[in-house]
C-alpha cells in the first residue's frame, strides 16, 4: 500500500546518510583531509549514537504510543538538518593552511563526530517510529508481510552506493548529504499526509481532527512533559533489560560480539582499502563493486527464508559460521603466500561476496536466538536492545583494527587473521550453547526444539497439572499477533 512505500523510501534515506562514509572510507577522509585515525573517530561517533539511541528506546517505546506522526515528524526533521549541518566541513576546509591545519583538523572531527552522534540518535527514532507506523496503519492480515517489506530498505539502499560513487568522484563529497538532507526535510510534511488517517486506537479520541502542525506541537510538549520522570512502565522495561542476561543470552551475545568485530573491519577493509589501494579503483568503480554487497544480502536473506523454519537456529549458524570460516582462511593463506592481491580482483569480489553471505545469515539467525532464548516475559524489543548494542560496540573495536592495522595492503593477513580467529570463537560460544540450551526453567522459557516442532517434547517438559507456557501453541489463549504487535525498534 501507499504509505508501506513512502515508508521504505523515508527509510532508505534515514539510512543512507551516514552509511556510504563506511564503504568509501577513504575518499572522505581524503575530502575532509583526515587521517585514517581521525575520520575512524568520526564513524565510531555513530556506533555510539547507535548504542545511546536504542536504551534511550527503552524510554521511547512508551512515549510512541500515540504520537506516531508527530514524533516521526519531528526527528525526521532533526535528521535533515543534521545532514545538511555535517556539510558545513567543507566550509572549514577552504580556511585551511599551514598554520592553522592541526587544529581545523580536531576541529572537523569534534564537529563531524557531534553531528553523526546526534543524526545516529535522531535517525533511529524515525527509523523504529515509521516502523511503529506502518504496524498501526496497516490491516492486521497484513502487518507482517509490510514490515518485511520494509526491511527491503536496507539492500536497496546498498544500490545507491553505484550513483554515490559517481557523485564522490565527479561532483562534491557533500552532494549525498545534502540530497538525503533535503529530501528527509521534505518528508516531515509527507508523514503527516501519508499517514493522515485515524487508526482503530484513535477513532474514539476526540481530537482525531486536530491539524498536522498541532501533531508536531503535541508530540513535542510531550517529550519535554515526559523527561522529567519515568513511567512504571518504562521502570519496568529497563529492569527487563537486567533479566535478559542468562547463560544461554550471555553466550549468544557473545558470538555476537566476536563475529561484529570481525564484521566492522572487513566491511571498511574490502570494500574501501582494498579496492582502492591495491586494486587501485576508481571511486565510481567502487560503488559498482557493490553490487557483490548487494546480492550478498539477497541471498543471505532468501536462503534464511528458505530454510530457517526447517533446519532450525543451529543449522543455520553453523552454514553462517563455515562461510565466514572457509573465506577468511582463503583469504588469509592467499595474502600470505601471494599479496595483498591474492591473485585477482575477480577472487576479491568472489570472497567478499561470500563474506557478506555469511554475516548476512548469522545476523538473521542472531536475532531468531535472541527471540527463542528470551524470556517470555520480557519484551521482544527490550531483548533485541542487548544483541544490537553489544554489536555497535564490537563494530567499533573491528573499525579501528582495520584503521591502525591496514598499513597499504600489508596488513591484510593479519587482519584476516582476526576474522578467522573472531568467527572460530563465535562458532565456540554457539557450539557451548549447543550443549546447554535446554538447563533453563521451563516456567520462565520455552523449549527450544531445533528445526523441529515436537509438541509432546514441550508436553512432557512441563510439571503436572501446569498450563502450557503463555506463548505455546498448546495454550488456548495464544494469540501469535501479539507477539507481531508490539512496539518495533
Amino acid at each position: 500500500c501507499s504509505h508501506t512505500v513512502l515508508a521504505i523510501i523515508l527509510l532508505i534515506c534515514l539510512i543512507s546518510v551516514f552509511k556510504h562514509p563506511f564503504i568509501y572510507f577513504q575518499d572522505i577522509s581524503q575530502a575532509l583531509q583526515l587521517n585514517d585515525f581521525e575520520y575512524s573517530l568520526i564513524l565510531l561517533s555513530l556506533y555510539c549514537g547507535n548504542i545511546t539511541s536504542l536504551f534511550f528506546g527503552v524510554y521511547v517505546n512508551n512515549l510512541f504510543k500515540s504520537r506516531y506522526q508527530g514524533i516521526a515528524s519531528t526527528f525526521t526533521f532533526i535528521s535533515g538538518i543534521l545532514s545538511l549541518l555535517f556539510c558545513l566541513i567543507s566550509y572549514f576546509n577552504t580556511n585551511s593552511t599551514k598554520d592553522n591545519g592541526s587544529m581545523l583538523q580536531i576541529g572537523i572531527v569534534i564537529y563531524g563526530s557531534i553531528i553523526a552522534f546526534l543524526y545516529k540518535n535522531a535517525a533511529s527514532i524515525a527509523y523504529a517510529t515509521i516502523v511503529g507506523l506502518c504496524n498501526e496503519w496497516s490491516a492486521q492480515q497484513n502487518r507482517g508481510a509490510n514490515i518485511s517489506r520494509l526491511q527491503l530498505s536496507w539492500s536497496i539502499s546498498t544500490l545507491l552506493y553505484i550513483p554515490i560513487g559517481f557523485m564522490l568522484e565527479y561532483a562534491f563529497w557533500y552532494l549525498p548529504f545534502l540530497i538525503f538532507g533535503i529530501i528527509l526535510i521534505i518528508y516531515t510534511f509527507i508523514i503527516n499526509w501519508g499517514f493522515n488517517f485515524p487508526s482503530t486506537e484513535q477513532q474514539n479520541e476526540t481530537d482525531d481532527n486536530r491539524s498536522n502542525s498541532g501533531n508536531i506541537y503535541k508530540a513535542v510538549s510531550d517529550i519535554a512533559s515526559n523527561f522529567t520522570q519515568l513511567s512504571p512502565e518504562v521502570q519496568a522495561n529497563i529492569s527487563d533489560l537486567k533479566t535478559v542476561f542468562n547463560k544461554q543470552i550471555s553466550l549468544i551475545l557473545l558470538s555476537i560480539f566476536f563475529c561484529s568485530i570481525a564484521q566492522g573491519s572487513f566491511l571498511i577493509t574490502t570494500t574501501s582499502f582494498w579496492m582502492e589501494d591495491v586494486y587501485n579503483l576508481e571511486t565510481s568503480q567502487v560503488g559498482l563493486m557493490t553490487l557483490s554487497i548487494f546480492l550478498a544480502e539477497i541471498v543471505g536473506s532468501i536462503v534464511m527464508a528458505s530454510i530457517s523454519d526447517i533446519f532450525g537456529i543451529f543449522f543455520c549458524t553453523f552454514l553462517a559460521f563455515t562461510i565466514e570460516i572457509i573465506s577468511s582462511l582463503i583469504i588469509l593463506n592467499c595474502s600470505a603466500f601471494i599479496g595483498a592481491d591474492i591473485g585477482g580482483l575477480w577472487l576479491a569480489i568472489i570472497l567478499i561476496f561470500f563474506l557478506f553471505v555469511g554475516w548476512e545469515i548469522f545476523f538473521i539467525t542472531q536475532v531468531l536466538a535472541m527471540i527463542e532464548f528470551g524470556p517470555i516475559s520480557v519484551s521482544k524489543n527490550i531483548i533485541l536492545l542487548s544483541n544490537f548494542g553489544i554489536a555497535s560496540i564490537a563494530k567499533m573495536i573491528g573499525a579501528e583494527f582495520s584503521s591502525w592495522l591496514w598499513f597499504n595492503g600489508h596488513g591484510l593477513t593479519v587482519l584476516s587473521a582476526i576474522w578467522l580467529i573472531c568467527n572460530i570463537l563465535g562458532l565456540g560460544c554457539y557450539a557451548i550453547l549447543y550443549q546447554i540450551k535446554d538447563r533453563r526453567s521451563i516456567s520462565d522459557y520455552m523449549p527450544i526444539g531445533d528445526g523441529t516442532n515436537d509438541k509432546d517434547l514441550e508436553e512432557s517438559l512441563l510439571p503436572p497439572n501446569t498450563m502450557s507456557p503463555p506463548n505455546s501453541m498448546n495454550n488456548p489463549n495464544y494469540n501469535p499477533n501479539n507477539l507481531r504487535n508490539q512496539p518495533l525498534l
